[in-house]
């Protein structure tokens, strides 16, 4: 069971809730817990995102809707854009990659597709959770959706940190707590997603807790790798569909509904347009860990 969080993990002079005046209650988005309000709240210092109720987290993982997630057409065609942004920030075949958090391994599969020499780690998933893989170091660590998930968020970057050889690159796919409007959290649901993110940052939060934990910035970009040209696989479409079928975020792993779809003009327009209104709300953050001075 967790505690509660009424106070900022991340700042020297933390936020409290008590003093926060950006709070709501919110639904959880997954289908079996929508019946369930949580506490969310900005913390006024860093401006990163808390989930307050402490709740022992194994009861709502059970059937997690994204271990549905199948290896198709639409989810290579993501993978293809997310590895493009992670080659752009200096990702290079020959260094030997670690994906932490890899769930069911899907991206790992493609990385070795694509001629990566890849590790795959998830203390959830049984066929990754082998901890083998973290007594050696690697050149580059991939992480997408797992650092808000973590509930100490610096911790898990010092273990990063560890993880790596000097001049090691970290990527970290992650929520941007600065473009979270709370006001409107179904618009967010995908980011906010209660109970399961427990920490969402501020890009300078982000930045900062690397850098105590030993990592210089590299890059910054602010857009999710679902983002691609293809015509229905964007992040617009994929948050327009999900609500018109009632905001469960179930609905965007399990079978689609394209009679929804040819009814609606939205998803049509969202559908092949979508990747021209960036979706605020995410950002991919690459460090370094320097080499050891002489």
């Amino acid at each position: 069971m967790l505690d509660d969080t009424t106070l900022c993990p991340l700042c020297d002079e933390p936020g409290a809730l008590s003093g926060a005046r950006d709070v709501v209650r919110v639904a959880s988005n997954v289908r079996r817990f929508r019946h369930e309000q949580f506490t969310v709240w900005r913390c006024e210092g860093c401006r990163s995102l808390h989930a307050k109720e402490g709740v022992e987290l194994a009861p709502y993982y059970a059937g997690y809707p994204l271990q549905n997630q199948r290896f198709d057409f639409f989810t290579r065609v993501s993978f293809r854009n997310r590895l493009k942004m992670l080659e752009r920030q200096g990702l290079r075949r020959g260094q030997r990659v670690l994906d932490y958090g890899c769930g069911a391994g899907l991206f790992v599969r493609y990385l070795r597709e694509a001629g990566y020499d890849v590790t795959g780690y998830d203390p959830y998933s049984p066929r990754f959770a082998d901890r083998t893989p973290l007594t050696t170091r690697f050149d580059a660590l991939v992480s997408q959706d797992v650092l808000e998930h973590a509930e100490e968020p610096a911790e898990m970057l010092r273990e990063w940190a560890g993880l790596l050889n000097e001049g090691g690159l970290l990527f970290i796919g992650t929520p941007n707590a600065d473009e979270i409007d709370l006001q409107r959290p179904d618009l967010y649901s995908f980011e906010i997603h209660q109970p399961y993110h427990r920490h969402l940052l501020s890009e300078r939060a982000l930045v900062d807790a690397g850098a105590k934990a030993g990592f210089v910035p590299v890059a910054v970009e602010k857009r999710f790798y679902l983002d691609t040209w293809v015509p229905f696989n964007n992040l617009a479409f994929a948050r327009a569909y999900v609500a018109r079928l009632g905001g469960d975020l179930d609905a965007a792993f399990e079978p689609p509904h394209v009679a929804t779809v040819l009814r609606t003009p939205k998803l049509w327009f969202l559908g092949y347009f979508g990747r021209f209104f960036r979706s605020r709300g995410n950002l991919l953050c690459t460090m370094r860990k320097p080499a050891a001075a002489a």
